[in-house]
């Protein structure tokens, strides 16, 4: 049977007294901000004269006319069905062509129906009763319409006090939704038809690291060709792709073992040893099993502690995280090209800091010698740190540099500490600072210049030593002059875990703080349970610092609590509620912490789990560090 296209669709929805051409959230998608059919020439859509819109106005009045559905679709679908009359059919035709990509009402569809896990591809991998058949948008589309209308309409599209999409736009919306169906469908088959090339694919990958040295670049290929395959594999349900996908993991869990990296084992994923390259030979034939015979020594070579942690991070990506859309709605839009937030002179936050010199700021922040008393005096050109040999700090004064601090970074802990300081009680007062220094200007050496910055003002107040010259008039932290002692917890991509805790040893005295790390090899309960490594250290607690991923936070959030909620007065800060059957206890969300510091905080920009799971964890920081190089969305 016929169906309506885009076009078409988009008429269906014009026919509801102009929909939704006249609705804010609707405009600012489409640039069309004067409705199809305006007064004034200059308001005309984009490469439209008043004959193109008189035409098209002519051809919707035509469509709007016929009574059945069927003869519609005719009209303005086929090249015979009457349409072809009206020049207008042809102007409407090339416009939504033209302009539907860059709309992004596709994207938006798909991100919804993952959002919803009604994803056809999931519901195949899940529901067996389907036997790998295509799933019927029908029975799955109508749970996504309030919400997806919300987004693409907005608040304007339904009655008043009401959440639920008025019956036309309803059925509208539907041909959207079941037209990105049919899109996904047409992925997927491309996908099957090259099956047995991207097994082929994963088999090359194997056979590239028995027959090379290996090396971090081609280990981390055959993470994604092994995962790609798996996936693929899956999604289409035949046992025996399924079962070469699990040999094919099992030996991918054999080499992240070899190399020293602690993975959880999939269940049906076992190494069986066999000849990956006549495998490989017949793939295309028999598709026999197979694994490849890297040896444990060769793995060895390329395990250093850095190698080992970045493939682990490639690893958890694509078989342990929990897939997260990229495509999240935004929670505000981009900042227009004409607007600047910067009203002040200078840089913003530095209105103070800008007048004074870097004496000036050393002597307000206590710190006589130019940093901090828990920091190294010096730095060793070779980039190692007194952690990895303290000798060297003795014996090569010749490779030492002395350690200093730049004049921004002290100026912005100075701005920071008079932003959340206060001179009277203020319970309610913003305890938060968001970092916006460009990239290559220290902010990483900034944040943990504050953590010792705290922990120097701790151990003054528990000598009832006085406070540096910044607090004097300033001794209060929200509604406490009291700074508790409590853990600093670092998030950040995995990926930069290894620089966020080299950079802690290159600053730090060695065993002045204990520095933790917490990531996907790491089991939860384990680490933040009263035996583990954040309980049992023998540190004061304000001297031990957690370096955590993103991805483990985000993991730990979505296991212990529901989706968030959607639909109309529903806001990015509604936190969800827990799953009844879970529990907080041992798991990073039952911990206090002094300070949290979120690094490359923009990736959390938009409403989803992602930024959930942040706001959440926020919760339990006395002070917040927000840092990002890109703190304007303005794409």
């Amino acid at each position: 049977m016929p169906s309506h296209t885009a076009a078409s669709g988009l008429i269906k929805l014009y026919e509801l007294d102009g929909a939704p051409w006249k609705w804010p959230a609707w405009q600012e998608r489409t640039g069309v901000l004067h409705g199809l059919f305006p007064d004034d020439d200059k308001h005309l859509p984009p490469g439209w004269s008043r004959q193109d819109a008189r035409d098209v106005k002519a051809y919707f009045q035509a469509y709007i006319e016929l009574k059945r559905e069927d003869r519609k679709i005719q009209f303005a679908t086929r090249p015979k069905g009457g349409g072809a009359n009206f020049p207008g059919r042809a102007i409407w035709n090339a416009f939504v062509s033209r302009h539907w990509n860059r709309w992004g009402l596709h994207s938006v569809i798909v991100e919804e129906i993952r959002e919803f896990d009604i994803h056809p591809t999931s519901v195949i991998a899940r529901d067996s009763s389907l036997r790998g058949q295509w799933p019927h948008a029908d029975a799955y589309v109508s749970m996504i319409l309030d919400t997806l209308g919300m987004k693409l309409f907005g608040e304007e599209a339904f009655p008043e006090d009401c959440e639920v999409l008025p019956a036309g736009l309803r059925k509208a919306l539907q041909v959207f939704v079941q037209r990105s169906w049919n899109t996904i469908r047409g992925q997927v088959k491309a996908l099957r038809d090259r099956r047995y090339e991207i097994e082929a694919t994963a088999k090359a990958a194997f056979i590239d690291l028995e027959t090379n040295k290996p090396t971090k670049a081609n280990v981390a290929r055959t993470i994604r060709a092994v995962a790609k395959w798996k996936e693929t594999a899956e999604l289409f349900s035949a046992p025996g792709d399924i079962k070469t996908a699990n040999e094919m993991l099992g030996e991918l869990q054999r080499i992240m073992e070899d190399i020293g990296a602690n993975v959880k084992k999939v269940k049906g994923a076992e190494s069986t040893g066999y000849d990956c390259i006549s495998s490989f030979i017949v793939v295309m034939l028999t598709r026999r099993p197979g694994a490849c015979k890297v040896s444990a020594k060769a793995l060895k070579s390329l395990a250093t502690e850095e190698d080992v942690t970045e493939l682990l991070h490639v690893y958890h990506e694509y078989f342990e995280a929990h897939a997260e859309d990229e495509e999240e709605q935004p929670i505000s839009d981009a900042l227009e090209e004409n607007r600047s937030l910067n009203d002040c002179a200078g840089d913003l936050g530095m209105e103070i800091e800008g007048k004074k010199s870097f004496v000036a700021l050393c002597k307000a922040l206590g710190f006589r010698t130019g940093i901090p008393v828990q920091f190294n005096n010096h730095r060793h050109r070779a980039g190692v740190s007194p952690w990895d040999d303290e000798k060297l700090f003795k014996i090569e004064p010749a490779f030492l540099s002395r350690l200093s601090l730049h004049w921004h970074q002290l100026a912005g802990v100075h701005s920071i500490a008079r932003s959340i300081f206060t001179e009277e009680k203020a319970i309610n007062h913003t305890l938060g600072v968001l970092v916006g220094d460009e990239v290559g200007l220290g902010k990483t050496a900034q944040a943990i210049t504050f953590i010792a910055f705290l922990n120097q003002l701790i151990f003054l107040q528990q000598q009832n030593a006085t406070f540096p010259p910044i607090l004097a008039n300033r001794p209060w932290l929200g509604g406490s002059q009291k700074i508790p002692s409590l853990p600093h917890l670092i998030l950040c991509p995995g990926t930069l875990i290894p620089q966020w805790v080299h950079e802690l040893q290159v600053l730090f005295l060695p065993k002045s703080v204990d520095i933790l790390v917490y990531d996907s090899q790491v089991d939860s309960a384990a680490f933040w349970g009263p035996s583990g490594p954040l309980h049992k250290s023998v540190q004061p607690p304000h001297n031990r610092i957690i370096v955590a991923s993103h991805s483990v936070v985000f993991n730990d959030f979505k296991k212990l609590h529901r989706q968030p909620k959607k639909g109309r007065g529903t806001r990015p800060w509604d936190i969800p509620d827990m799953k009844p059957s879970k529990s907080l206890k041992d798991t990073i969300f039952d911990q206090w912490f002094l300070t949290i510091i979120v690094d490359e905080a923009h990736h959390m920009r938009n409403a989803g789990n992602k930024h959930m799971s942040m706001l959440r964890l926020l919760q339990q920081a006395k002070v917040s560090l927000i840092m990002t190089a890109t703190p304007l969305h303005t794409a």
